[in-house]
């Protein structure tokens, strides 16, 4: 990953007015209220990387989220995107097209963030068009096709309406609109705390696969800490608007020790046994490393285990779930070997 700054963000403070209109106030004697949504919150993301924002319901991660991508003023601080004032307290909100077609958020419902009466290929085709990238009709529509592969969907899904699909595949295709303008960083808010267990790792997997393919950065927003240990590099903890902790996951400091031991892996060993050896060895080593572990062996696996067992395969797509969801990884018995 990169060490350059993609979005530096510096004292932002947010408030909302929650006081009873002028004339109640006057006639009942009460005083103006004021509510500190986000108060002087700091962090940076590097390019390439995913920073995730925990903390209890009302602590102000969403605020944070739409205010980095425009929906929502600043009341005071600054935000750079890939070192572009996007604001600053003199010059307030300067976002033009072309950063925002840098910025793209993924919303927390699919149910409510899709236009019902537009079929998906308008949807698809809507940043298109809004930000001038391709003119010519017909390449408008191999784009929304190859957008809709691109998250696991089909060409003639772009026929069909947002209630034909069900709820993991509607945050597919949010995801796809996410893609369509070519962004660079993507506001991920709590994408999948709406849907189910077994379709959450399915998201979470295609979001992470997306960020190797494409590069992207991240602001993942979320409460869960089984999601955020899978996903994030970096995780600031929010509470009552101010950020109280900030840190790197413990498992992208376990995962370094694990990519050293990989290459060596996949200079060194030769045979399907020796791989499947060495590698249940490294699953027993970390317990909170294992989805990571999948996916940065990928490569090696693909290429030197063509013939895996069914049975092991079968393995490897329950660790990926449980892994995914935060389950204890005690009951899948690693110590106990395949």
């Amino acid at each position: 990953m990169a060490d350059r700054l993609y979005l530096d963000v510096t004292g932002l403070s947010r408030h909302f007015d929650i006081s009873d209109p002028f004339l109640a106030r006057v006639v009942s004697g009460g005083r103006k209220r004021v509510l500190t949504a986000v108060d002087d919150v700091s962090f940076s993301i590097a390019k390439g990387q995913t920073y995730a924002l925990v903390g209890e319901s009302g602590s102000g991660k969403s605020t944070i989220a739409r205010m980095i991508v425009g929906l929502e003023r600043p009341d005071s601080g600054r935000i750079l995107i890939d070192g572009q004032t996007a604001f600053d307290e003199a010059g307030g909100q300067a976002q033009d097209d072309h950063l925002r077609q840098k910025l793209q958020m993924v919303f927390q419902s699919p149910y409510s963030s899709l236009n019902p009466r537009w079929r998906v290929g308008d949807i698809l085709m809507e940043p298109i068009k809004a930000f001038g990238l391709i003119s010519e009709r017909g390449a408008q529509r191999r784009r929304v096709d190859e957008l809709l592969e691109q998250v696991g969907l089909s060409s003639p899904d772009a026929a069909r309406f947002p209630h034909e699909f069900s709820g993991g595949q509607r945050q597919r295709i949010s995801i796809a609109r996410a893609l369509a303008s070519n962004p660079q960083f993507i506001v991920c808010d709590e994408p999948t705390s709406a849907l189910d267990v077994s379709v959450q790792a399915q998201v979470l997997n295609l979001l992470k696969q997306l960020q190797r393919d494409l590069q992207l950065t991240y602001l993942f927003i979320s409460h869960d800490m089984a999601v955020v240990r899978v996903m994030a590099h970096r995780i600031g903890v929010l509470k009552d608007g101010r950020l109280v902790e900030e840190n790197v996951t413990v498992i992208w400091n376990e995962l370094e020790d694990i990519r050293m031991r990989l290459q060596f892996l996949e200079a060194h060993v030769k045979s399907t046994e020796e791989v499947l050896v060495v590698y249940n060895e490294q699953l027993s080593l970390g317990k909170r490393t294992l989805l990571d572990l999948l996916d940065v062996q990928n490569e090696l696996l693909r290429a030197k285990v063509a013939h895996v067992s069914g049975r092991y395969a079968e393995r490897l797509a329950e660790y990926r779930v449980l892994a995914a969801t935060g389950q204890l990884l005690d009951s899948m018995g690693l110590n106990k070997g395949i």
